[in-house]
């Protein structure tokens, strides 16, 4: 949906908006779960078509070479999706930034496959060729948190370089109430989570939710 706000007031109300829309797709007890059509065999095919052919198609063909000087380092995508110097840097699941901030995906894919990156510039979907296979469990724990929907967002600088090759945490933890993978669990900022409730796991069995 097109937002009309102008100005930092409008620029402000935008972000806490797709914030809230944000944290609503992700939604911890009592929160909003994802209606999906076609019932979950057709869901599950989709899901499946997507993760194993068009998502490493789409990221594998727009990545760029991972390395210590990245934006919006740890969250999915490369680079926050944004134009520097003229230049697309690649796809990212990030909303357009508003002054210099946009909403972005966050996985526990995303937090390992970029430092594997630092550390293997030739792994998988790490942007060089040839590929050495490395970074490959973190690529397809990426793929999988994605189009499962095991992700959760944050509002991230998108002028706010990263030259460690290290996420930062803080900036880039699951907060309260934000629905993360059994597996990710570490990654929410309080380093507490319990199991999601009946209906949030159904098409998410794995599905946890970050406490307070």
């Amino acid at each position: 949906q097109a937002l009309t706000l102008t100005g930092e007031r409008g620029n402000l109300m935008a972000l806490v908006s797709l914030s809230e829309h944000a944290k609503a797709m992700t939604a911890g007890a009592g929160g909003a779960t994802a209606v999906r059509a076609g019932g979950p065999r057709a869901t599950t095919w989709l899901r499946a078509m997507l993760t194993t052919v068009l998502l490493p198609l789409l990221l594998g063909l727009a990545a760029g070479p991972v390395l210590a000087g990245e934006f919006c380092f740890g969250a999915a995508g490369q680079q926050c999706g944004q134009f520097r110097n003229g230049e697309f840097q690649g796809v990212a699941f990030c909303t357009v930034a508003v002054s210099d901030r946009a909403v972005c995906a966050v996985h526990g894919g995303s937090l390992t496959h970029d430092p594997c990156c630092v550390r293997e510039p030739n792994g998988v979907a790490c942007g060089r060729s040839p590929e050495n296979g490395r970074c490959r469990v973190e690529w397809d724990r990426a793929v999988h948190r994605w189009f499962w929907g095991y992700q959760w967002y944050r509002v991230i600088n998108t002028a706010l370089e990263n030259d460690t090759g290290v996420v930062v945490r803080p900036l880039y933890c699951a907060r309260p109430g934000a629905g993360v993978h059994r597996e990710d669990r570490s990654h929410c900022c309080t380093g507490r989570s319990r199991q999601a409730g009946f209906l949030q796991r159904m098409g998410r069995p794995d599905l946890f939710v970050c406490s307070e």
